[in-house]
C-alpha cells in the first residue's frame, strides 16, 4: 500500500559505532583451586589451505585454551585445540565425537569454532569449513561439516553442549568478499544444531563475521572478555551466556550475535575482571529532504486528502497491533502473578526438594515467553521471574 512505502522512506539514516580500546586477553586470570568437569574442543583456522585467512584466530584460540585451563580449572587432558592444518574434516569430526563421549554428569562440552562458514545449497543448513576446503564449489560443499552432521556427532551430550561459532554462513570472508568467485549466492543461515544444544552465533543471516579494530576475530575475542567479567551487567559476580551474548551484541555494532538453547541463563563463569567502557557513538547522515518523499506523492494525481487518509489507516493499524500485544501480555502477566503467589507460599513452608521443584517449574513456564502478533515475535518480560531466580538461589544455599 501507499502508506507503507511512505513510512519506509521516512526512516532516518542512523549509523552506530562503538569506540573502545580493547584490552589484552592473552594473559589468563589464574584462579587458585578452580576445578571443572567440563570438556573443551577449540577449532581455529587462521590459515586455510586455499581460502582467505582469519587474522589472529590462533592467538584468540590460545587465549580461550588458557582461559579454560587456568581460569576455569579444566584439566589439560580435557582440552583439545585443532589449529590450521590440524583442523581437517576428519580431525574435526573425530574429535567432536570423542569429546562428546567424555562429557560426564557434572560437566559440559564447549566447542569454540573460529573460521569460515557457508549455507548448504541442498537443505539450507549452516556449515563450517575445514582446513582443506576447496576452491571449487562442488568439492567445498562436500567437505563442509553441516549442523546436522555435528548434531549426530554430539549424540546424547547435546543437552550439555555449548557451541560458539565465530563465522558467518553467507559464503563471505571477513572483508565481505565471496570466499570463491564461482560460489553461488549464499542466503545465510542461523546455525541450529538441536533445541537442546546451546548455540552462540556471530551474525544474523544477512551479516558476515568481521574483525575488531584490533584485527582480532570479533565474537571470539569479545565473548571471551565477557566471560572474564566484562559482561556482569547485574553485578552479581557471575556471568551467564545470555549476559555475554548481550555484551557482544552491544560491543559489535556491525554484527548481531544471538544465542539459543537451554543453558543460556546458566552462570558459567565468575566475573573476575572489569571490562572496557563501551561508548556508542550515534551519527546521523545528512539527507536531502526531498529524497525522503515517495515519487508517487509528488505526482499530480496524489492529493493531500488521499495522503492523510492513508496515514490515518497506518496509524489505526499500529494502534490495533499494540492493543493486541497489550492484551496478550496482560493475560500472561496476570497468570504469572497468580501462579507466583501460589508457588511462593508453597516454597516458603519448607526448604526441600518440592520447594525447589515448584520454583524451577515456575521459571521453566515463564522465563522465556514469546508471543506472536501479525507474524512477528515479541519477548514478554515477567517481573516475577527475577524474584523466582532469587528464591531458587536461597533455597539452594545451605543454612
Amino acid at each position: 500500500m501507499f502508506f507503507s512505502s511512505l513510512l519506509v522512506s521516512l526512516v532516518l539514516s542512523v549509523q552506530t559505532a562503538v569506540a573502545v580500546e580493547w584490552p589484552d586477553i592473552s594473559e589468563p586470570i589464574d584462579q587458585a583451586g578452580a576445578e571443572s568437569d567440563d570438556s573443551v574442543l577449540i577449532i581455529s583456522l587462521e590459515d586455510y589451505e586455499l581460502l582467505s585467512p582469519v587474522r589472529n584466530a590462533s592467538s584468540v584460540a590460545e587465549a580461550w585454551r588458557n582461559y579454560f585451563e587456568r581460569t576455569q580449572g579444566v584439566p589439560a587432558s580435557q582440552i583439545t585445540w585443532l589449529s590450521d592444518a590440524q583442523a581437517t574434516r576428519g580431525q574435526i569430526t573425530s574429535h567432536l565425537k570423542r569429546a562428546a563421549k567424555k562429557v560426564n554428569r557434572q560437566g559440559r562440552l564447549w566447542v569454540v569454532y573460529i573460521g569460515h562458514g557457508i549455507t548448504m545449497y541442498d537443505d539450507g543448513a549452516a556449515a563450517i569449513l575445514p582446513y582443506e576446503a576447496s576452491d571449487e564449489p562442488k568439492e567445498l560443499y562436500e567437505q563442509a561439516i553441516d549442523m546436522t552432521n555435528i548434531a549426530e556427532l554430539l549424540g546424547k551430550s547435546d543437552s550439555k553442549t555449548i557451541v560458539l561459532l565465530d563465522a558467518s554462513f553467507t559464503g563471505l570472508d571477513r572483508q565481505g568478499h565471496l570466499l570463491l568467485d564461482t560460489l553461488p549466492e549464499q542466503p545465510g543461515q542461523i546455525p541450529l544444531i538441536t533445541r537442546r544444544t546451546t548455540v552462540i552465533s556471530a551474525t544474523k543471516p544477512s551479516e558476515y563475521a568481521q574483525q575488531l579494530e584490533n584485527n582480532h576475530p570479533g565474537l571470539a575475542y569479545v565473548f571471551l572478555g565477557a566471560l572474564r567479567g566484562w559482561a556482569d551487567a547485574d553485578e552479581d559476580g557471575q556471568v551467564t551466556l545470555l549476559e555475554a551474548t548481550k555484551y557482544a551484541d552491544l560491543a559489535m555494532s556491525k554484527q548481531s550475535p544471538s544465542i539459543s538453547g537451554r543453558l543460556k541463563r546458566q552462570d558459567v563463569s565468575k566475573a573476575l575482571e572489569v571490562g572496557p567502557t563501551l561508548v556508542r557513538e550515534r551519527t546521523i547522515q545528512p539527507v536531502d529532504p526531498m529524497s525522503l518523499v515517495p515519487e508517487n506523492m509528488i505526482q499530480d494525481d496524489v492529493s493531500l486528502d488521499q495522503l492523510l487518509s492513508e496515514l490515518e489507516q497506518q496509524r489505526e493499524y499500529e494502534v490495533l497491533i499494540q492493543a493486541e500485544i497489550d492484551n496478550q501480555v496482560s493475560v500472561i502477566r496476570e497468570s504469572a502473578a497468580s501462579n507466583w503467589r501460589k508457588v511462593r507460599a508453597f516454597a516458603s513452608q519448607r526448604v526441600d526438594d518440592p520447594a525447589r521443584v515448584a520454583v524451577y517449574a515456575f521459571l521453566r513456564e515463564y522465563q522465556d515467553i514469546v508471543i506472536e502478533v501479525q507474524g512477528r515475535e515479541f519477548e514478554v518480560d515477567i517481573p516475577e521471574v527475577q524474584l523466582a531466580r532469587q528464591l531458587l538461589t536461597r533455597l539452594a544455599t545451605p543454612t
